[in-house]
């Protein structure tokens, strides 16, 4: 129970300081434009792990079954998706940097600030979801795929209405992506998050 206690504080604090550095303080013409740092879904990805660990705290505190389930249910979007961002992120980084951080706009990540972004959040939920017990998880594969396919779609539809304001994207790999390619990648990102998913899943019940 300590254990559980001390990683919701200390995912919290990590997720509260990056947040706080880009949300708060950055100044960077990305921040300034339309929706500023909620058109990445790096930052969408730790706003909503954030609620998590928030909701995580307070079900462990009240004891309560309504914000249990509401953890787990969190829990069950927020440790894939922030696996996928991980995997993303490093491996174009490693192919061209360019691809996920346009030196024209995107505020210049120290060493510390990205691992918060890229790194940490990752870790910080898969240790958390092996450590949920794995009763309240779908087992299935089409109910998972659903979601994470809506999630991907409503991703795509929101990057789309900013680009009509901003005349940019995000990440510059959408620059070079012609619509089928963004088609196959939003829907490849689908199915492996539902990949990891299951794999989180068979990690719960080899501890449990």
């Amino acid at each position: 129970m300590l254990l559980r206690y001390g990683l919701n504080c200390l995912a919290l604090w990590t997720y509260y300081t990056g947040l706080h550095a880009l949300l708060v303080r950055d100044d960077s013409l990305i921040a300034r434009s339309y929706s500023g740092h909620l058109q990445f879904l790096t930052i969408l990805g730790l706003c909503l792990s954030f609620i998590g660990e928030a909701v995580s705290l307070v079900a462990q505190l009240s004891q309560l079954r309504s914000f249990r389930r509401l953890s787990s249910w969190l829990l069950q979007v927020c440790a894939p998706i922030e696996c996928l961002i991980s995997a993303l992120y490093w491996a174009l980084r490693f192919v061209d940097t360019d691809l996920v951080l346009d030196p024209k706009f995107a505020l210049e990540l120290n060493p510390s600030l990205d691992r918060k972004l890229h790194l940490y959040p990752a870790l910080f939920e898969v240790l958390r979801a092996v450590m949920a017990p794995p009763d309240l998880w779908h087992a299935g594969f089409v109910g998972p795929f659903a979601v994470f396919g809506a999630l991907a779609g409503g991703y795509w539809a929101w990057i789309d209405h900013v680009f009509s304001h901003n005349n940019f994207y995000p990440y510059p790999l959408f620059e070079v992506l012609n619509f089928e390619q963004r088609v196959g990648l939003f829907a490849f990102s689908a199915f492996v998050l539902v990949v990891i998913y299951k794999l989180i899943q068979r990690a719960q019940y080899s501890v449990h």
